[in-house]
């Protein structure tokens, strides 16, 4: 059973900023085995935020498994162009 998801800075352990959001709800509901839900994160950081890498972590949790960390890489510079990359592994 899916619980729930969470951003958090990977440094402190504390809640992401208000640059990196979540779209979707941090509860899904149930998924069946071999089912997948698609989860949006947008990173849009702001001028006050300094050039640089930063990390966070998606936290999901569930009731009948480990609880997961997924780590989010970001690079912020002054470009003012966007883009991401994602390496994601099953790890069951």
């Amino acid at each position: 059973d899916y619980e729930h998801q969470t951003l958090h800075a990977e440094s402190n352990g504390q809640p992401a900023p208000a640059w990196v959001q979540l779209n979707v709800a941090s509860n899904l509901g149930d998924l069946a085995i071999g089912e997948s839900r698609e989860v949006g994160i947008t990173f849009a950081p702001t001028n006050g935020v300094g050039v640089g890498s930063y990390q966070f972590a998606l936290r999901v949790t569930a009731a009948n498994h480990a609880t997961k960390d997924v780590n989010l890489f970001v690079g912020v510079d002054s470009s003012g162009r966007g883009g991401a990359l994602f390496k994601v592994s099953d790890m069951t």
